[in-house]
């Protein structure tokens, strides 16, 4: 959920997002570049509760280090980064 909680983000190949209140689908807010790859695909995802940014964790291939990717509420692409191995946990202070 988003900072204000009227939001759900959430990982099916692609990153969703879907009003809480709606009874429309969910749309996709950000495209897998894994598509059509069963076994590679976003591992992580939160929001952050101040920002509403969105970051999603990439496992790679479960052996090197992850990436995580920082995107705006609207999904546009803000920063990447390196982390650990098997990133999938996320905490704010």
């Amino acid at each position: 959920l988003n900072g204000t909680r009227d939001t759900l983000y959430y990982i099916n190949s692609h990153i969703y997002r879907h009003a809480v209140a709606s009874h429309s689908e969910p749309e996709i807010i950000i495209e897998s570049p894994y598509a059509g790859n069963s076994l590679a695909g976003y591992y992580g995802l939160t929001v952050d509760p101040s920002s509403s940014e969105i970051y999603v964790a990439d496992a790679i291939d479960f052996v090197q280090r992850g990436q995580v990717y920082r995107f705006s509420p609207a999904g546009l692409p803000i920063d990447t980064f390196q982390v650990g191995i098997i990133p999938g946990g996320f905490m704010f202070k």
